[in-house]
């Protein structure tokens, strides 16, 4: 298996098996429409690809259905008993919409799906909903937790982390516990695709926020981040820099969130922890990029295998893409531990080398 000799071994593939949405989030990395793509893999396509996944990595790597909503795929039944009939653990990353019905979830839990992701971008319905460009998502989301759980399914939140809900983070996180939720998953924004009109976070914010997120994942909370590596680092940047992780911010989600910390006993283990191979992203028209939000288009699956996409850009993949680093990044005593956004120094700098410029330790 090529794995065997390439130091990538993904641990999350990310299958975007349509681009076609009844949301228009207005952050929405895919760009989403109403209708599906004509450029959309056919099903034996994905099917030909999932056969190529098993053939580099085995069993190993996961398989996570995602879009645009996955739903709005009229195959999407026979996409997921072709990947459990291979033996491949696999999530979905669905629209809270009414497709997601108890059939479907009573199918979901037939084939054991390991995680149904869902999307929750406020503590209240006026922020969800607008980002979400969609009135009464948020109840809708919440109701759609409640019924996932009740068919005995894991479900992870999906929280993309922007200007105007960064003082509801403490209540999002509430509502992860309260829902019983497996897994808390913080995306800081890249401004990609429509999410270029959304306003971002400071860099302060930036890392007061992952300070507070790492204080609340060391109590237990399953906490997890997309395009914040710094997350993982953080107990030695707060012990090496005070200065620069304990702002206003940070003391305001202490405070918002204490009696939550205080009242809920939670699990003790290791949270958000373990091995991780990194992830691989396949969008919908075949086109390979490390993940969704790393916009570097490394091939097209209808042009090359998926062994020949990977082998010309192992320095873009895993822990690989941090041995060239450039700047601060480069010779920052973290580098392989954390090795910084790589789709942010894209967008940045059109070098996905470059530092990452949310970082403020040095």
């Amino acid at each position: 298996m090529l794995n065997q000799y390439s130091q990538f071994n993904p641990s999350l593939i990310f299958m975007e098996v349509t681009n076609a949405c009844e949301y228009q989030c207005l952050h929405c990395r895919a760009e989403s429409q109403k209708t599906p793509s004509p450029e959309d893999l056919s099903t034996q396509e994905l099917k030909n690809t999932i056969d190529q996944i098993i053939t580099l990595w085995g069993k190993e790597a996961e398989i996570i259905f995602t879009g645009g909503n996955p739903l709005m795929r009229e195959d999407l039944k026979e996409l997921i008993e072709y990947v459990a009939g291979r033996g491949l653990r696999f999530g979905i990353s669905p629209a809270a919409s009414e497709a997601l019905t108890p059939e479907f979830l009573s199918f979901l839990r037939e084939k054991e799906c390991s995680m149904v992701s869902l999307s929750l971008d406020g503590g209240t319905p006026a922020t969800h909903d607008w980002l979400r460009n969609r009135e009464g998502s948020f109840a809708d989301t919440l109701a759609l937790l409640s019924a996932v759980r009740s068919f005995g399914l894991n479900v992870q939140i999906n929280t993309t982390v922007f200007m105007r809900n960064v003082h509801e983070l403490p209540d999002i996180a509430k509502i992860s516990v309260d829902y019983g939720v497996e897994a808390w998953e913080i995306f800081f924004l890249i401004n990609t695709g429509r999410a270029s009109g959304v306003k971002n976070i400071s860099s302060e914010e930036y890392m007061d926020i992952n300070h507070w997120l790492r204080t609340i994942r060391d109590k237990g909370l399953n906490v997890r981040t997309v395009e914040g590596p710094i997350f993982r680092v953080m107990n030695g940047i707060a012990k090496d820099r005070p200065d620069i992780v304990n702002g206003d911010i940070f003391h305001e989600l202490m405070g918002n969130s204490k009696s939550l910390l205080d009242s809920i006993k939670f699990n003790n283990k290791e949270a958000g922890q373990g091995s991780f191979g990194g992830t691989l992203f396949i969008s919908h028209n075949g086109d390979v990029y490390p993940s969704g939000l790393f916009k570097l288009n490394m091939g097209n699956l209808r042009s090359n295998f998926l062994a020949e996409i990977i082998m010309n850009n192992m320095k873009y993949l895993g822990k690989n893409s941090r041995s060239d680093l450039k700047g601060k990044c480069g010779s920052c005593k973290f580098k392989y531990a954390c090795g910084g956004s790589r789709a942010r120094a894209l967008l940045k700098f059109g070098d996905p080398m470059q530092f990452d410029s949310m970082c403020l330790y040095s």
